[in-house]
């Protein structure tokens, strides 16, 4: 050994120190160890491995023979390792298994994540994660419990990967889903979730799509994915005909989307999607919401006081707010953004505030005084034939029509 033939002495330390598994000489069966280290790394392919396999039965014997030695731990943990580079799967199973149980927790783990690489290598992943999980702790941030972490985090990727190649979608959401169950705060656990639900969504299976979906928005809702989640989760529920959650989906994506032109079409989406669901109330809220941000393009902002007017008949005095916004819109607006559908509106909104003034002209009552009470009643009738006109004259047929009509009737009504 002092003249560096490496060979010729592990010859000479496996004669003195082994008998079969049986160890006669334990100065001699650690020289061996380290001996039979170093030509490991000058030799290459098949000495390689035989020099590997070799250690591992001589490392097993001497942790079986020696569990308290102060070399024990670091000789299995150095075997295994090489064991794993050359692919000796099976022996690494044994040999970590040849651990004293008074090994510190982070060799332990060490231990563990070897042994796991191994078993997934046999393709034995049950049985690796239960060996990851074995000596991992969420409390712990140590170097080798997060490398436990991303040991469990590769395996659950890589047998999703395989379920997906394999055709089972299912399968391979469910194992990118199992992250989050297992270390939910490793890096990958949010993209899992969200992987998770994609590819359900991809292959049409809304209902999983939608579990998934949820269980990441609740796990994680201030994630980066979480506006793409949102948007498959809306997408996933309105395929599964399920308009109201469709809305409330579409409507957090309004809130935490970064693109305004993204935001302005959630929030549009959502508000019509409610008032299909007659929940007035959602429906007001999300249309008063865009109205607040979103004053362009004009169509749209005009169609969204529209919407609100009509949401609030019988609330006199909110739904007068909504009109009078529309008739200013229309007013400021310019000419080239305005349509024919802007304009019927507008006619619309004009012929609602001469209807109202209709109702308080009807409601004056011709009593003494009655020159007094007969002024007043004829600047009603003057108020109500102005707003009438003003409808009618934008040419649209059912409005013009329902002015004229009602033009005659409030002077039938006067001539009385």
């Amino acid at each position: 050994s002092a003249n560096k033939d490496s060979e010729k002495a592990l010859s000479y330390y496996e004669k003195s120190a082994f008998d079969g598994a049986i160890i006669l000489d334990k100065d001699a069966a650690y020289s061996a160890l380290v001996t039979i280290d170093q030509l490991i790394q000058k030799s290459s392919g098949a000495a390689r491995q035989a020099l590997a396999n070799k250690m591992a039965q001589h490392t097993k014997a001497y942790a079986q023979m020696y569990p308290q030695d102060k070399h024990t731990i670091e000789l299995v943990l150095r075997a295994a390792d090489i064991n794993l580079a050359e692919k000796n799967s099976a022996q690494i199973v044994e040999l970590v298994s040849s651990l004293p149980p008074s090994t510190p927790l982070s060799d332990q783990q060490k231990a563990a994540a070897i042994k796991a690489q191994a078993l997934a290598d046999l393709k034995r992943y049950s049985d690796a994660q239960t060996t990851y999980m074995a000596v991992y702790s969420a409390q712990l941030t140590t170097k080798e419990n997060t490398a436990l972490a991303d040991g469990v985090a590769a395996l659950l990727i890589k047998q999703a990967e395989e379920a997906k190649s394999s055709g089972n979608t299912l399968q391979a959401a469910e194992f990118y889903a199992r992250i989050a169950g297992l270390i939910p705060q490793h890096d990958t656990a949010a993209k899992g979730l969200y992987q998770a639900a994609n590819i359900c969504a991809e292959q049409g299976l809304w209902t999983q799509a939608v579990s998934f979906g949820q269980e990441f928005m609740r796990r994680y809702g201030q994630h980066e994915l979480s506006s793409d989640v949102n948007r498959l989760l809306s997408s996933s529920y309105l395929k599964a005909n399920n308009q109201g959650k469709a809305a409330e989906s579409l409507e957090a994506l309004a809130k935490n989307d970064k693109d305004a032109s993204v935001k302005a079409a959630a929030l549009w989406q959502a508000a019509n999607l409610y008032a299909q669901q007659n929940d007035k109330i959602a429906a007001a809220r999300a249309f008063n919401q865009y109205v607040d941000n979103y004053p362009k393009p004009f169509s749209q902002y005009l169609e969204a006081l529209y919407k609100l007017a009509q949401l609030t008949t019988g609330e006199t005095k909110q739904r007068q707010v909504y009109l009078e916004k529309i008739q200013q819109a229309n007013n400021q607006a310019a000419f080239s953004d305005k349509t024919e559908r802007t304009t019927y509106i507008t006619a619309w909104a004009s012929l609602q505030k001469a209807n109202e003034l209709f109702t308080q002209y009807q409601r004056l009552r011709l009593v003494e005084p009655l020159a007094q009470n007969l002024a007043l009643k004829k600047q009603a009738l003057q108020n109500c034939v102005s707003l009438y006109t003003q409808a009618g004259a934008n040419n649209q047929l059912d409005i013009l029509a329902e002015a004229s009509f009602q033009v005659a009737s409030i002077y039938e009504d006067f001539a009385k």
